[in-house]
């Protein structure tokens, strides 16, 4: 079975994985859309 330091590990990993990933996609979406208007841009991707 992992220790209790295994598993803080894991979860301190994950977590500094999770939070570069949502970084970078919010970099490239930035990037891909100067215009200033990502709000509704945003929305009306997401939704469609």
């Amino acid at each position: 079975f992992f220790t209790f330091a295994d598993v803080w590990f894991i979860l301190t990993a994950v977590t500094v994985l999770i939070g570069i990933v949502l970084g970078v996609i919010a970099l490239v979406r930035r990037v891909s859309n100067p215009t200033g208007s990502k709000s509704d841009s945003g929305r009306a991707s997401f939704s469609s």
